[in-house]
């Protein structure tokens, strides 16, 4: 272990940190839900040689470079993770691990090769330090505010019996924005048990996995793309004549952006007419 890393003398919560290269100021930015337990992976990486915090490997260059004695690890705010919140919905407002890294990674992060963690729509958030506001204002759930599609599942509330979504989700990696994009008529059900599996190491999803197993848990979100009422019990319905609603619409994002699905025909290209026309929300 470098003498200078600290990275054990860290808190066991959330926050932002830096790896900091005391030759020559340079940092890497990132963000976590556990600041020790990830200072810990870093080193181990680092150390093997195996870091990968974006696909041109700087801090691992530098670390080869400068040595271990050079770097340290720095916690710069402790902050609170929001993502349980009820009513939270990223596409909202972003959680506030992510609005502090941004404002971090854009003050100095030379090891960090894309500064852009939220959309410059949300600028004004980053300038007023929103994450540091304990009680965030939440619109209801459901609405989009004319924003893109919602974005993080809807909460429960203690207390209150679960509601099932119906719809299409992403695992995002917020390292290089790859994702894989699922169905389902429960997708709180769904993305929990995929996250259980992957946590575990066995997820049937190989592309997923080796990401997850590469990245760590921490550089992934779980993301709502669409609320999708489910067709399949509707008077009538043939799937042979007109697929389901959940995958003309999975169809459609994977077609968009789905680097860790292995398949991506979800339905037969004779009904692309409806993929294109999204129909499914009709």
């Amino acid at each position: 272990m470098s003498d200078n890393w600290g990275g054990e003398l860290a808190p066991e919560g959330p926050g932002i940190y830096a790896i900091i290269n005391a030759v020559t100021g340079d940092r890497y930015v990132g963000q976590t839900k556990n600041l020790r337990q990830r200072a810990a992976a870093h080193l181990r990486d680092l150390n093997r040689g195996t870091h990968r915090t974006n696909k041109d490997q700087l801090l691992q260059h530098a670390w080869n470079q400068f040595g271990a004695d050079a770097f340290g690890f720095e916690v710069l705010e402790e902050v609170r993770d929001n993502t349980g919140m009820p009513g939270f919905d990223y596409h909202v407002r972003p959680d506030n691990l992510s609005l502090a890294e941004h404002y971090y990674i854009n003050q100095k992060g030379e090891y960090n090769v894309d500064p852009r963690i939220v959309r410059s729509e949300y600028q004004h958030l980053i300038d007023e330090k929103a994450w540091r506001d304990p009680t965030p204002p939440y619109p209801a759930q459901g609405k989009d505010n004319g924003s893109e599609p919602v974005g993080d599942a809807p909460r429960e509330e203690v207390g209150k019996a679960r509601v099932s979504v119906s719809g299409i989700f992403a695992f995002v990696n917020r390292t290089n924005g790859e994702r894989f994009v699922g169905g389902s008529t429960d997708i709180h059900a769904r993305t929990r048990e995929y996250q259980g599996q992957l946590r575990a190491g066995k997820c049937a999803l190989l592309l997923l996995q080796a990401a997850w197993d590469q990245y760590g848990a921490d550089a992934f979100d779980m993301v709502v793309l669409e609320e999708v009422r489910d067709s399949r019990a509707d008077e009538g319905f043939d799937y042979g004549r007109r697929p389901d609603n959940l995958s003309l619409a999975r169809q459609y994002y994977i077609s968009e952006k789905a680097e860790y699905n292995q398949d991506h025909a979800i339905v037969a290209r004779r009904h692309h007419d409806l993929v294109r026309a999204k129909a499914w929300r009709e």
